[in-house]
């Protein structure tokens, strides 16, 4: 039996998507804003249940230009990521309606608290909710979504990586679709991480088809290298959990 115990919600009021990364002892947090300004709020924590905010990604006007965002736009599902003395923030940035501009951009500070970068968007990179994936030997990951071109159900997405330049933040090297959406067949695929553990990779994903919001699942895969694709791993050391 537990000797300690804590309440839901640990932040009570407005804080969607939650990203966390972990550096020593201390935890760091930032989670949705929308059309909220200063944006992207970001939090601290040693313990993962007593938080105690300590700044904002987006925090300067000159920052992202808001102007044509609508209530529900704006700053959507942001990741943050640790590497090499320098924290990142990817966030994906709608403005002019839902399904036009989507603009997926990085920000970078060596202090969490701030002052954190301007943003830099990353060219070519559709869909929404991305996340950064830094690989043992260094190289950094652009992990994304996308709509399929096959369209063969409503929100039929797939998922994809692509390397990033460290020093540009754009796109190098081929795309790898890992997750085509054809045979799974759940709609729109979001919240998705990469980590790797003890050499072995997992892909964390959510699943939600656009025709409903009672039927929600989570995955996570496992697979041995980073660029083969779901179906090209399922027969050699690849397991599959839904939640």
């Amino acid at each position: 039996m537990l000797k300690e115990t804590y309440h839901n919600p640990l932040l009570p009021g407005f804080y969607p998507d939650p990203s966390i990364c972990r550096v020593g002892d201390d935890y760091y947090m930032v989670t949705s804003s929308f059309v909220y300004y200063p944006g992207l709020p970001i939090f601290h924590s040693r313990d993962l249940v007593h938080w105690e905010q300590i700044g904002h990604g987006i925090h300067r006007p000159e920052q992202l230009d808001y102007k044509n965002c609508k209530t529900s736009e704006g700053l959507w599902a942001p990741s943050i990521r640790y590497h090499d003395e320098t924290y990142y923030i990817i966030n994906t940035f709608v403005s002019a309606g839902r399904e036009a501009d989507r603009d997926n951009y990085i920000i970078t500070a060596k202090d969490p608290a701030g002052p954190w970068s301007d943003p830099v968007v990353v060219k070519g990179a559709d869909g929404i909710d991305s996340s950064l994936f830094f690989d043992d030997d260094g190289s950094l990951w652009y992990v994304g979504n996308y709509i399929s071109p096959d369209c063969l159900y409503e929100g039929h997405h797939g998922i994809y990586l692509n390397e990033l330049d460290p020093e540009t933040f754009q796109f190098k090297g081929p795309r790898y679709i890992i997750w085509d959406g054809v045979k799974t067949r759940n709609g729109l695929r979001h919240r998705i991480f990469i980590k790797k553990m003890a050499g072995t990779i997992f892909l964390l994903q959510k699943a939600a088809p656009l025709s409903t919001i009672a039927y929600r699942w989570h995955a996570v895969v496992r697979f041995r290298a980073i660029t083969k694709s779901v179906q090209e791993t399922l027969s050699s050391l690849t397991d599959i959990c839904l939640c």
